[in-house]
Parts: C-alpha cells; sequence; structure tokens
C-alpha cells in the first residue's frame, strides 16, 4: 500500500512539471554582478548675452527737417584739361549761411539702421576780375565786374551698423561703423559785365554768362560714436570720408547733443563738409562748409 502511495505521488509530481515547465532561468540562477552606472553631471545654462539697450539710442523710425547756420567758402579751380592761355581760378566772394536740409532714419535688423539725408546751400554776391580769366571757356577781361551765384546739393544714403558697445551702471557707450555713398554737386552761374559803352548814364555793358554743374559722387566709409547718458539725454559723433588720389573727394564729419521727449527730441551740434570734384576735367570746385545747425525730430513710437 505504501508502495502504491509513493509511486502515485512520483506520477503526479511529474505531470505538474511537464504541464508547467522547467523553471525560468532567472528563478534558478544567481544575478550576476551589474555595471555601475556613471553619475550625470549637473546640466548647467549657459549666462545670458548682453544685448544693447533699446531706450533712447537715436535708432529707430524718424524724420527730421534741419537748419544749417553755415559758413562756406568755395572756389573755381583750372583743371588738367584746361588748354587757355588765361588761367581758370576764381573764388566767390561772400559765404553761404543758409542751409536747409532733412534727413529720414528706418532701422534694419536689429542692429543696423539706414539713414537717408539732403541739404543744400547757395549764395549770390558781386566782385571785379582781378586779373584775366577764363571761366568755362568764357574771357574775362581784368576789371570787368562779375556777379557770381552757386547752389551746392548733397545726397547721402547711408548704413549704421552697431559694431560694439559698453554697458555702464547707467549709461551705455556704442561704436558704430558707417558705410555710405554720398552725391554732391555745384552748380556754377557766373556773368561776366564787360563794357560797352561807359559815356552814357548809366554805363551798358554786354553781358557774358558763364555757366558749369560739377559733381561728385563716392562711396564714404566712417565711424560712430555715441552714448545715451539718461533716458532722455545722448550724445553723438561721427566721421567719414573717401578719396581718390589726384582726384575728388569728400569729408564729412558732424557731433550733436539731444534732448528727447514722447515722440519728439530736439538735436543741436554743428558739422563740416568738405568736397572737391573731379581735377581732370578743364574745371572743378573745392570748398568748405561748416558751423552750427538745430533740428526737431519726430519718433514713430513713442519712448
Amino acid at each position: 500500500m505504501s508502495s502504491f502511495f509513493c509511486g502515485a505521488v512520483l506520477i503526479f509530481t511529474q505531470a505538474a512539471w511537464g504541464q508547467a515547465g522547467a523553471p525560468p532561468a532567472q528563478d534558478t540562477q544567481l544575478p550576476g554582478a551589474q555595471t555601475p552606472t556613471p553619475k550625470q553631471p549637473n546640466a548647467q545654462l549657459a549666462a545670458p548675452r548682453e544685448v544693447p539697450s533699446a531706450v533712447n539710442t537715436g535708432a529707430g523710425l524718424w524724420f527730421e527737417p534741419i537748419y544749417w547756420r553755415s559758413s562756406t567758402s568755395a572756389s573755381i579751380r583750372q583743371g588738367t584739361l584746361d588748354a587757355q592761355v588765361d588761367p581758370g581760378n576764381f573764388k566767390y566772394p561772400g559765404s553761404a549761411n543758409k542751409g536747409l536740409g532733412a534727413r529720414v532714419s528706418v532701422p534694419i535688423g536689429k542692429n543696423g539702421t539706414l539713414r537717408v539725408s539732403y541739404f543744400r546751400n547757395k549764395n549770390a554776391a558781386s566782385t571785379t576780375a582781378a586779373t584775366n580769366l577764363n571761366l568755362f571757356r568764357v574771357q574775362v577781361t581784368k576789371g570787368d565786374p562779375i556777379e557770381g551765384d552757386y547752389k551746392m546739393e548733397s545726397f547721402k544714403a547711408s548704413y549704421d551698423y552697431l559694431t560694439y558697445f559698453w554697458r555702464g551702471k547707467n549709461s551705455e557707450v556704442r561704436v558704430k561703423t558707417l558705410y555710405e555713398v554720398q552725391r554732391f554737386s555745384f552748380t556754377n552761374n557766373l556773368v561776366d559785365f564787360t563794357p560797352f559803352d561807359l559815356t552814357t548814364d548809366p554805363p551798358t555793358f554786354t553781358l557774358n554768362p558763364a555757366s558749369g554743374t560739377l559733381s561728385v559722387f563716392l562711396p564714404t566709409f566712417g565711424v560712430g560714436l555715441e552714448q545715451t547718458v539718461s533716458r532722455h539725454f545722448r550724445w553723438e559723433a561721427k566721421a567719414s570720408g573717401f578719396g581718390l588720389y589726384h582726384g575728388p573727394d569728400i569729408v564729412d564729419s558732424e557731433a550733436l547733443i539731444a534732448y528727447r521727449i514722447s515722440h519728439y527730441e530736439i538735436t543741436a551740434g554743428a558739422r563740416y563738409f568738405h568736397w572737391k570734384t573731379n581735377p581732370k576735367k578743364e574745371h572743378y570746385n573745392v570748398g568748405s562748409t561748416y558751423g552750427p545747425f538745430v533740428s526737431l525730430r519726430y519718433y514713430w513710437k513713442k519712448q
């Protein structure tokens, strides 16, 4: 009886194992050694990049009319193509002193500004020929009265790029590089009063007009320095120029202070502008105009 009972238990056990299958390996084997996981360093955020201030920088969309109280020195010079015997040099008397102009600024990107400017000035005065002259192929005799007037105009397009800046506790200093194109024209209008009959009262004269418009078109390059002193007050200075060897040239510089409230900014400063047209023609113009100016600037966005 006991042998029968032991045999039944053995048969039952084998049947149970046959239905369930062998025990899983992980239940019958010892766990292997685990590879230690390296400790990951803590992620650190980079320090935020410092950006220039947008408060009272003179940037943005704006327009301004300008009044320039200038002093002007202008001359006609004999060029290399002038084959006349009499010289072609003439210095205009007097000085043009009422320059008018305007500027428009349009922002381009975060650090660039396109500025387009225009100014004109003119003068009229009388003098007497100190020697025989040849002006634009018109012969002028020594002692003849000469009526001379001129008009000058300047167009400039400038891309001002913010190249570097320093941030102080209460102010900011900015350096800008200037990439410009300038066109300057000088219109000469002269009248030689040649005596015809000095016995009449008044004497009669023959009028001999001489005229010519000379211009220069050049790229100019420069640098500007600005500082925002406070929310309302700032100053800036810049200079640019370019010239060709024995050729035309342009020099342009200015400095100003500005006070801003809301949409408006009042500026006051001084400007110096020098020009020389192409000396390889029969005649060329050379001169400079300089002096103080004031303007009222209107910004599209309120500060």
